[in-house]
């Protein structure tokens, strides 16, 4: 660790850099171990990703730890990887007068219980549009009745009307409904609150 920790933190000019860079490859390669991602234990890897999280805290060291993980990619050589693509064969129209199916797909709902209309669409928290979201600096950057194109979820009213013109648009041959309900507050949520938000989405479903 003594010896990574220069290729993140440095400060010095690129000339410095690359000599300080050569210098450690070195001495990974006197000890005969190659320099690439496969080396990285466990117990590293947490050590890192505990370094960034505390470095992250500061809103000033996000341009910093995005250039020292995108120097760290090229030397451990995390994009060395090839991996072949499979083949791409075209898909081929349907003939005409073929039969034909209504579907409709449903998918990534995330009705959020909190969802505020006229909070802070733009906050510091991973999830905005809430009464915690604090007050918007400008208008247009507040949460709508109907929702808002931000780092927000959607209030009940908007599932339900979307659910009943879903509905007015019928009749469906086929319906397909993957989940992904509650809100993205994950760091909150408990097995009660999933269970509830399933039972309501999926009672509105069922109308």
């Amino acid at each position: 660790m003594i010896w990574t920790l220069p290729l993140f933190g440095s400060r010095l000019p690129t000339q410095n850099q690359a000599r300080t860079t050569t210098a450690l490859k070195e001495q990974f390669n006197s000890f005969g171990v190659g320099f690439n991602w496969r080396n990285l234990t466990c117990p590293v890897c947490k050590a890192l990703f505990t370094i960034l999280d505390i470095a992250l805290l500061s809103s000033v060291n996000e341009e910093r730890v995005a250039h020292a993980v995108s120097e760290a990619c090229i030397r451990l050589h995390l994009a060395d990887e090839q991996v072949p693509k499979p083949p791409v064969t075209p898909p081929s129209p349907p003939k005409p007068g073929s039969p034909q199916s209504r579907v409709l797909f449903l998918t990534d709902i995330h009705w959020d219980k909190e969802y505020t209309n006229g909070s802070a669409a733009d906050c510091k928290q991973p999830l905005c549009c809430r009464q915690d979201s604090g007050v918007p600096k400008w208008r247009r950057r507040e949460a709508g009745y109907w929702g808002t194109y931000s780092k927000c979820d959607l209030p009940l009213r908007t599932v339900e009307n979307l659910l009943e013109n879903a509905a007015k648009a019928g009749p469906w041959d086929w319906v397909y409904w993957t989940g992904d309900i509650p809100a993205h507050n994950v760091w909150s949520q408990t097995r009660n609150q999933q269970l509830t938000e399933l039972t309501v989405i999926s009672r509105l479903i069922h109308k």
